[in-house]
């Protein structure tokens, strides 16, 4: 076609088919509130020229639909209702989806990206980022990035897309390790006034959050330091310690591993705790790598810790930044998932021969939870209540993720 010359009237329409009137889409405005992670075409790297990409919100938009709009009476049910709208590959060869998004977004420059050994929460982060945090800095984009996504589907699938954005927009995010909080938006227009007991518990979730903060980066920060102390903090999750030296754990994984690898420390620190073979910690991700710093104890060749199948199992448990009623709160959110998490078999990447089992098979064989909270502080002569029980000595949950929860809500 010429330049300047009209297109036919007949190719116009179609063209109008296609992409649709400006009406068709409803669009919305995000920013970034905490850095985002990754995002591009190669793993961990933040694409310049293009950040954000439909295909990505289209992937999150598919994930939160089926918490949204479950349960469904079976698998089969789920991904039959799933490719109708989303589309997909089947017996009947690929269907398309009934939903279009869209991105626009500018490309990004030099001060809207920060290593992340240089973000002001890069530190304090660290626990959040996770085993990518000890493979050199990482390149983020900072938060305050602005985009657009525009959204246009049937009439009769708009109550169910609405409410997968919503969920996307307030537990979700953009790029890489979103379940920790990265890439966290903040969509003004699909902000919640609170969150209802109902629509929870429906999805089989379970969320709790902290008293509101100022801002989204500090939200964020509490939320990691949460985890981080249910999981690790001296004095509460093991002991204080010596200077920068970590004191032991009051988790039961450390003295297992003591245990099936035959390694403690020259007797330094032979098993004590009374809850063998169990690995609470597992039900909130895998893989697991135990670093125990000395080498007169189990190394990290022998102490990486895997799904029965497979290589990893995403956490259950969410960690973000939650706007609500109008207010930063640190959220916390558990998935449907987490159920299944805590029955999750395990296996030793590189130690043959030893099969540890997960906190679900090892409770329900000894129902005595005091052995499985309570390993004795060989200093004091007392038994520790550990993570898992609160300061007045009662149960937070029957189970680590349930407990973390309750820990969670408890605030500071």
């Amino acid at each position: 076609m010429r330049k300047g010359t009209a297109p036919p009237e007949g190719l116009l329409e179609t063209l109008r088919q296609q992409v649709g009137k400006s009406d068709d889409w409803k669009t919305y405005s995000c920013e970034l509130v905490t850095p985002m992670y990754g995002g591009g075409v190669k793993t961990g790297e933040v694409d310049r020229q293009m950040p954000i990409r439909a295909s990505s919100i289209r992937g999150q938009l598919r994930f939160w639909w089926r918490i949204a709009c479950g349960p469904f009476a079976s698998s089969t049910e789920m991904f039959r209702c799933e490719k109708e709208i989303w589309g997909g590959i089947g017996k009947e060869g690929p269907m398309a989806s009934k939903v279009n998004i869209r991105v626009i977004c500018s490309g990004v420059t030099d001060n809207q990206l920060v290593q992340s050994d240089q973000h002001e929460y890069g530190n304090t982060i660290k626990y959040a980022y996770g085993a990518a945090a000890n493979n050199g800095a990482k390149m983020w984009l900072k938060e305050g990035y602005e985009f657009s996504i525009g959204v246009r589907c049937a009439d009769e699938l708009a109550d169910q897309v609405n409410a997968a954005l919503r969920w996307w927009a307030n537990f979700g995010g953009v790029g890489a390790r979103t379940r920790r909080g990265f890439g966290a938006v903040m969509v003004e227009a699909l902000s919640i006034d609170s969150v209802p007991d109902t629509i929870i518990s429906k999805a089989n979730c379970k969320i709790a959050s902290l008293q509101p903060t100022t801002f989204a980066l500090n939200a964020w920060k509490q939320s990691a330091e949460k985890l981080q102390k249910f999981r690790q903090g001296p004095g509460f999750a093991r002991s204080s310690g010596q200077g920068n030296r970590p004191g032991r754990s009051y988790w039961p994984e450390p003295d297992q591993l003591r245990r099936d690898t035959g390694m403690n420390d020259n007797g330094q620190h032979i098993p004590k705790h009374e809850s063998k073979n169990a690995f609470p910690r597992a039900a909130f991700g895998l893989p697991i790598i135990f670093d125990f710093h000395k080498q007169s104890e189990p190394n990290k060749a022998w102490t990486e810790l895997l799904p029965k199948v497979g290589e990893r199992m995403a956490s259950p448990l969410i960690l973000r930044p939650g706007f609500i009623d109008g207010q930063w709160h640190a959220t916390a959110l558990l998935l449907p998932t987490w159920i299944a998490a805590l029955r999750q078999e395990l296996r030793y990447k590189n130690l043959p021969g030893k099969t540890p089992h997960s906190w679900h098979s090892a409770w329900c064989r000894n129902n005595e939870i005091g052995k499985y909270i309570c390993p004795k502080n060989t200093q004091d002569e007392w038994l520790h209540p550990g993570p898992m029980v609160d300061a007045n000595g009662t149960l937070r949950g029957d189970d680590p993720l349930t407990a973390f929860m309750k820990f969670f809500a408890e605030g500071n």
